[in-house]
């Protein structure tokens, strides 16, 4: 088993936490800038499995003449079937990754509550419901039009005309938008949100350019400002992107990348061994420790930003008690839980914080409740628990081999387990808030990179709220930090969010999922964060030998 810090080590490849609006006070207004050309921010294969975590570097200037015109990636499970952000299908990983190698959104996110400049080049609010953007004047679409504020106003009330889509969840609190010019945006709210810039940086809300996408509603939407064009596209096949020469960074190194969709993992291994892709993801894991023991592959671990664990129904007598709570998590080995439920593709946690890796305002200092079944055999001792079976309601494989062997070493301080095997849905409508009919469960967190995900999780009715948790102090903090404006106030009620769950234990953190990720050994300029909607390979290259 990999050492936990080791592992997180290794996967703290990019600066990727989704953040919230930048400044302090009632009014925010950020500074006129570039946005970084992309291949600043990328890293090599060969550096993120060394465990490196400084800014990644293009390729070297020696290696020109060697760059792959061509590169191949096979994405995982999730088949792209549709290229526009307000059509429900494109709701999927790779969709994305494609969107942000063509497209370009107003802001993109610098991490811990700031942002930076896209096609945004300021903006600034008084009253976080009414937010003014001023716009680069220099920004031409593949087909070269000319990137105006009308773009953006046309690419919100599209969006807002597609309920269900992406983008529409995105746009969804504009109440109104006008261009005030030709380079200048205004946008009201339908409430005050200072999450709003959250919404601008995902790449649901890349601005489409108004005459393509009126005149072919298929294929308008793929005209797009990034440093590729999409060349070829079938549904649920393929995408193939090449090179924009409108773009107005530094060019991309590789001329072409298509993103693959192969639904079974066997090709996918077969597909890289026999270098018809030159980077796969979803590898299973026995073949990713077949790639691990061949010096022309790089297998990186994708660590996934939600953790996994179980969260307990506090209305349930018995594991409603703080103290049975504790002996519970005392009285569980969360390092043989890793390796028994996923081997070396899964990590226990290093610290007692439920949250996601990556998500903004993580609090890294909540000490983790350590095994020891002496102190678990002691709160056991306190509780009201006299014998009873306790049901760990489980919905994948991975969670049925963990609530296992949970049932095996809670039996040696004599708690009884009995696991429940059920699909997804039955899980879900099995431990709804209001109606839960579980004790323990292994539901999903939910956490995304915003910080406003914990209040599904955390909130009385959250839809993630699988615990029935209603702290009132919890909610007066989370209440208050959807409307505080300060970057720094805002981090402080997080963090005491998780200092307050980490006492009143509604649920237990088990592991991280790591994900498996193989390469060729040539590859680089690419970025795998914790976020699998955020892969961005506009950078990526191959050095041919």
């Amino acid at each position: 088993m990999k050492n936990a810090k080791h592992v997180l080590a290794i996967l703290l490849v990019a600066a990727m936490v989704v953040s919230l609006l930048a400044g302090c006070g009632s009014s925010t207004k950020e500074p006129a800038g570039q946005p970084a050309a992309p291949q600043e921010t990328k890293q090599s294969a060969a550096d993120m499995a060394a465990g490196a975590t400084a800014a990644p570097t293009p390729p070297p200037a020696d290696t020109a003449e060697k760059l792959a015109d061509a590169i191949d990636v096979v994405v995982d499970n999730n088949p792209i079937t549709n290229l526009d952000p307000a059509v429900p299908a494109s709701q999927s990983p790779g969709t994305y990754w494609a969107l942000i190698m063509t497209h370009d959104t107003l802001v993109t996110s610098a991490g811990n509550g700031n942002y930076d400049p896209n096609i945004a080049t300021e903006w600034s609010t008084e009253d976080f419901k009414t937010y003014n953007f001023k716009l680069r004047d220099d920004i031409v679409f593949d087909n070269g039009e000319k990137l105006t504020a009308d773009d953006v106003v046309f690419t919100c009330e599209r969006a807002l005309n597609a309920p269900g889509s992406p983008a529409a969840g995105q746009w969804a609190s504009v109440e109104t938008i006008k261009a005030l010019g030709d380079y200048e945006v205004e946008m009201v709210l339908k409430n005050v949100n200072v999450n709003f810039l959250f919404n601008m940086s995902n790449i649901m809300t890349c601005i489409l350019n108004r005459k393509a996408a009126e005149a072919d509603t298929e294929r308008g939407p793929w005209v797009g400002t990034g440093p590729f064009k999409v060349d070829d596209f079938l549904s649920g096949d393929h995408v193939t992107m090449v090179r924009s020469d409108s773009y107005r960074g530094d060019p991309a190194p590789t001329r072409e990348i298509t993103l693959r969709y192969v639904p079974e993992t066997s090709t996918r291994t077969i597909m890289m061994q026999n270098n018809e892709c030159q980077l796969s993801f979803g590898i299973g894991n026995d073949d990713a420790s077949m790639f691990q023991q061949d010096d022309n592959y790089v297998v990186i671990p994708e660590l996934a930003n939600n953790p996994q664990g179980l969260q307990f129904n506090l209305d349930d007598p018995i594991v409603g008690d703080i103290n049975f709570r504790k002996a519970f998590i005392y009285g569980i080995d969360r390092e043989e839980i890793a390796v028994i439920a996923r081997g070396d593709w899964a990590d226990p946690p290093s610290d007692g914080t439920i949250w996601g890796y990556e998500t903004e305002f993580r609090n890294n200092d909540i000490p983790l409740i350590p095994y020891d079944p002496d102190k678990a055999a002691e709160f056991l001792a306190q509780s009201v628990y006299n014998g009873e079976t306790i049901e760990i309601a489980v919905g994948n494989p991975t969670n049925v081999l963990a609530a296992e062997t949970i049932q095996r070493q809670l039996e040696q301080i004599g708690i009884k387990i009995e696991v429940k095997n059920m699909d997804t849905a039955s899980l879900n409508a099995y431990n709804a808030y209001g109606n839960n009919q579980s004790m323990i469960s292994a539901a999903s967190f939910g956490f995304n990179m915003s910080a406003t995900s914990v209040n599904n999780l955390y909130l009385p009715g959250g839809s993630n709220n699988r615990s029935q948790y209603n702290n009132d102090k919890v909610t007066e903090l989370l209440n208050q930090a959807m409307v505080e404006g300060d970057v720094t106030k805002r981090g402080e009620l997080y963090k005491q969010v998780q200092e307050q769950v980490a006492e009143d234990l509604p649920g237990v953190q088990l592991l991280w999922l790591v994900l498996n990720v193989v390469a060729n050994k040539n590859l680089g300029g690419w970025v795998i964060p914790s976020d699998t909607y955020a892969v961005d390979l506009r950078g990526l290259y191959l050095i041919e030998e």
